[in-house]
């Protein structure tokens, strides 16, 4: 997670005053009086005029993600002596106002991603990383499509660590999902890289009951979705003390 720094800060976006938001603003606050440390700030008419720009260079993915955004705020300290520790500390406080969307703890490394959704539109996103001395939070807000919101977890995970499979740049102990969301009773895939072979795969429906418990031996395993109702999954991969958690959406 050497490039976490760089790329969060180059991926993600926005904070509020919402009720909602109040834990992720404490945690920025925090750092107002603090020196040497890095603060990024994008407002959503930035973002919208990142997007019209795009349009005519015809990146339409990223317009369409840019409209629905409506600022960024990203906190970087890199002199951290206690990274882990702040890391645990942020993960405890933004639990009580966020549901937890993807987890990753790879040895002395950690990244969590959390959302504050309704009716399949998420209105804010944090994600917080530690590496070494490194802590970083992003807090993002706006209208965001939860299709969109797939896409940007799996950019974020794909450009802070190394590896491919499946054509695309992926984190060496991250998996993906494909579709996800998907539909009750169409194919999902779980692709993993190379070095997660041999790893536990468990599936757990919204009670948190187990409803998959299995080694996944393939880099491309399609997954029996047959018998599951709709409803939001927790699909949690875990090697050695690599442990990767993801959330999976059947409609």
């Amino acid at each position: 997670m050497k490039t976490t720094i760089h790329t969060l800060c180059a991926l993600m976006i926005a904070a509020t005053a919402t009720a909602q938001s109040n834990a992720a603003s404490d945690i920025f606050a925090d750092y107002d009086h603090r020196e040497n440390v890095t603060r990024i700030s994008v407002s959503g008419n930035m973002f919208k005029m990142m997007g019209q720009s795009n349009e005519k260079d015809t990146d339409n993915e990223f317009s369409a993600l840019a409209d629905q955004i409506t600022g960024l705020n990203v906190i970087v300290d890199s002199e951290d002596a206690d990274a882990l520790g702040t890391m645990a500390r942020a993960s405890k406080k933004l639990s009580a106002s966020y549901e937890p969307m993807m987890s990753i703890r790879d040895k002395n490394d950690r990244m969590e991603m959390f959302i504050s959704e309704k009716g399949g539109i998420a209105e804010s996103l944090v994600i917080a990383a530690a590496h070494e001395q490194n802590f970083v939070i992003v807090s993002i807000t706006g209208r965001i499509k939860m299709d969109d919101v797939s896409k940007m977890s799996s950019t974020v995970m794909n450009t802070v660590q190394g590896g491919k499979f499946h054509g695309e740049k992926v984190g060496r102990s991250d998996f993906k999902l494909f579709p996800n969301p998907v539909k009750r009773g169409e194919k999902c895939t779980l692709a993993i890289p190379d070095d997660m072979l041999g790893a536990r795969l468990t599936i757990h429906d919204p009670s948190g009951k187990t409803v998959q418990n299995e080694f996944v031996n393939q880099i491309e395993k399609p997954l029996n979705l047959a018998s599951m109702k709709p409803g939001i999954y927790v699909v949690h991969l875990q090697k050695d003390q690599t442990e990767v958690t993801k959330k999976l959406v059947i409609q």
